[in-house]
């Protein structure tokens, strides 16, 4: 078994991209973060995007050949018209 992280805009519950690190995740994150929110891949895609936001969050999963299991969901980052939140529980660098 091994473990992998998943980014997931939990509002919409769409999957962003797929890490082999806590650390990677992270990172991606970061250069979410400083991407605007009206550009993709922080453009909502509901048709009220301009007022709505991106909920990203961490899923950490332990897979196998014919399973997967969720391990903890992380709250990491909020980015919207007012600008980006870090969860401040997230273990930045």
């Amino acid at each position: 078994m091994s473990r992998r992280y998943f980014i997931e805009d939990e509002i919409h519950a769409e999957p962003i991209s797929e890490h082999a690190t806590l650390e990677a995740a992270i990172i991606e994150l970061e250069r979410l973060a400083g991407v605007p929110w009206d550009d993709e891949p922080n453009r909502a895609p509901c048709t009220s995007w301009r007022t709505c936001e991106r909920n990203y969050e961490i899923l950490e999963v332990e897979t196998s050949p014919d399973s997967r299991k969720i391990l903890r969901q992380i709250p990491a980052l909020e980015v919207s018209a007012k600008g980006v939140v870090w969860n401040d529980d997230l273990p930045r660098g």
